[in-house]
């Protein structure tokens, strides 16, 4: 009986090795969404060295279908360039000369057959399916939500048949993995925090009025702000975690991208902050040279310059 729980452990260890390998592989996979994992077998001859991207600058999603790779030096932001375009990614880089932008196209019919077979392929050195499988897998899938054409449901507007096709969706994804199972786990925080808050919506559960979130906010900021006093950094990052996961479901209720709404802020900081050091330089100064109410002056014209120019 020891023998055969040996058996059982070494044969589970290994095929969740396999499974781990294989869903390694399905995430370098590009498809219509931008992924930052389709760049990890991507190699930069970095001082003769073969390096990872993610080593060499900050990936980022800005994006739903776009990737932006600022490097920490930018010496190497040709070599991430060439790297990229000798790949088999098949997307080309924009190189502004401080920041490479990936821009994902959407999937067409030709690039869906392409992934069938590619996802096919790794399932078969896998051992676990092949392209008959994947085929007939999508077909099921087709059958299963539409069945105003293969069965007996009725919709008689494109509004119906979106809705049906949604609610079956969401069935079949809470009996294989819950309803969040769908949210890819390499999605930077923002966006994941976005993704989640429309799966959890789509199941009713979201406030009935957008104007109800700002109670929500109002909440967390409280909490943030009693656990200042405690001293307690795990606490503390929990709280202000809570209230930027409510920000992000304000800004899904109003129709705002969280992700462009905040690179916007903070281009238009970077633009006011390199306005008051130009000012400062002018003067013959640095800005850690001057006080903080002059550098708030230098700021006010900083905002008042860029509204002139609006």
């Amino acid at each position: 009986m020891a023998e055969m729980k040996d058996v059982f452990a070494k044969a589970e260890s290994k095929m969740g090795k396999t499974i781990d390998h294989l869903m390694e592989e399905f995430d370098t996979i590009r498809a219509g969404r931008a992924n930052p994992a389709v760049l990890d077998h991507i190699m930069v001859n970095y001082y003769d060295t073969p390096t990872p991207i993610n080593q060499l600058a900050a990936v980022a999603v800005s994006e739903a279908r776009v990737l932006t790779i600022q490097p920490w030096d930018l010496s190497v932001l040709r070599g991430i360039e060439k790297a990229i375009q000798t790949s088999d990614l098949g997307v080309n880089p924009q190189n502004d000369g401080k920041v490479i932008r990936l821009v994902f196209p959407p999937l067409n019919e030709e690039r869906r057959k392409e992934l069938s077979k590619e996802v096919a392929k790794l399932g078969e050195e896998a051992g676990a399916f092949d392209y008959a499988d994947v085929v007939n897998a999508v077909c099921d899938k087709l059958v299963y939500r539409h069945p105003h054409i293969y069965g007996e449901v009725h919709a008689d507007t494109p509004e119906e048949v979106k809705a049906n096709w949604e609610a079956l969706k969401l069935r079949k994804k809470n009996r294989r993995s819950g309803t969040l199972g769908g949210v890819p786990v390499s999605l930077p925080a923002l966006v994941k925090a976005y993704r989640i808050g429309e799966k959890a919506a789509a199941t009713g559960f979201d406030w009935e009025k957008k104007e109800d979130v700002w109670a929500k906010v109002k909440e967390e900021t409280a909490e943030v702000e009693a656990e200042m006093t405690s001293g307690d950094r795990t606490a503390m990052e929990e709280e202000f975690g809570d209230l930027l996961f409510a920000l992000v479901n304000a800004c899904r209720l109003y129709g705002i991208d969280p992700e462009s709404a905040l690179e916007r802020s903070n281009k238009k900081f970077m633009n006011r902050f390199n306005y008051m050091e130009e000012c400062a330089s002018s003067e013959g100064h640095t800005l850690h040279e001057l006080s903080l109410d002059r550098m708030e002056e230098l700021w006010q014209q900083a905002k008042h310059a860029a509204a002139e120019k609006e």
